[in-house]
């Protein structure tokens, strides 16, 4: 078990124990199951299952949950979050997107997830080597379903938002004053947000908040109830449930696999 970052971005390998609440990433995001029961996510709607044969592939910002309670129990899951611009790159795209919420896992590539989650989990590997055996995986997995989304924001005020949401993520946030901020009434401002981004302003910020929360754990060693004071809870255990409600795990089993690495 553990979790690893880089320019590719961050990947972990943990058992999935709690169901997943709906959530966004700003990454590229991969899902593949390891070992335990299968898992059914649904996507914007859409369900799909995670499974032995067939991974997970979540477009940037796409709402995405466990289905009810997981009748199969626990999930060993190695997911990738990656930094869109690097997948772009190494896929030679533009932006990338997926056509399809699923992929086919063949035992070449389930093998190839087994040696990055050993690696997760202390197998010496440095970080040139890691990065390739990501890279390969992503592409294998990508490369029946990649599209290019040459998309961009035309709103001006909606790119503006997103600059002031990004400098200082925060659970509590008035969006009334980043709506004045922008010139747009609060309803107006949260239509054109998620028409834009494809998710509302507070669950872009949670995204966020998830993200600084990754940052601070894997950066430093500061404590967690001071991490979720600075980022907003009113208590540790505000945070703690924040946290598992979206990944599945509580913040100490990041943080104890993130020491013992």
């Amino acid at each position: 078990m553990g979790a690893r970052t880089g320019a590719f971005g961050r990947a972990t390998y943990f058992e999935i124990t709690e169901p997943v609440a709906e959530h966004a990433h700003p990454h590229v995001h991969m899902l593949f199951k390891l070992g335990g029961g299968d898992r059914r996510v649904l996507v914007e709607g859409t369900t799909a299952d995670v499974t032995d044969t067939q991974c997970m592939l979540i477009n940037p910002w796409q709402k995405h949950a466990d289905v009810g309670e997981q009748p199969a129990g626990p999930t060993l899951m190695l997911v990738l979050y990656l930094d869109a611009e690097w997948i772009a790159a190494r896929l030679g795209v533009y932006a990338v997107g997926f056509d399809a919420l699923a992929g086919a896992v063949t035992p070449a590539m389930l093998e190839r997830a087994r040696r990055i989650a050993a690696a997760l989990s202390g197998e010496a590997v440095d970080d040139e080597t890691f990065e390739e055996m990501i890279g390969a995986l992503a592409a294998d997995a990508a490369a029946d379903h990649v599209v290019d989304r040459r998309t961009g924001l035309a709103d001006y005020r909606i790119r503006h938002a997103l600059r002031k949401l990004r400098e200082h993520p925060h659970l509590h946030i008035d969006y009334r004053d980043v709506a004045r901020d922008v010139g747009l009434s609060r309803s107006r401002f949260y239509e054109q947000f998620r028409s834009s981004v494809g998710v509302a302003p507070n669950m872009f910020v949670d995204g966020l908040v998830l993200e600084q929360a990754y940052s601070l754990m894997s950066d430093s060693d500061r404590p967690l109830d001071e991490i979720a004071s600075h980022l907003g809870f009113s208590a540790q255990s505000s945070f703690t449930r924040f946290f598992r409600d979206r990944v599945g795990f509580p913040p100490s089993t990041l943080r104890r696999q993130i020491e013992r690495n």
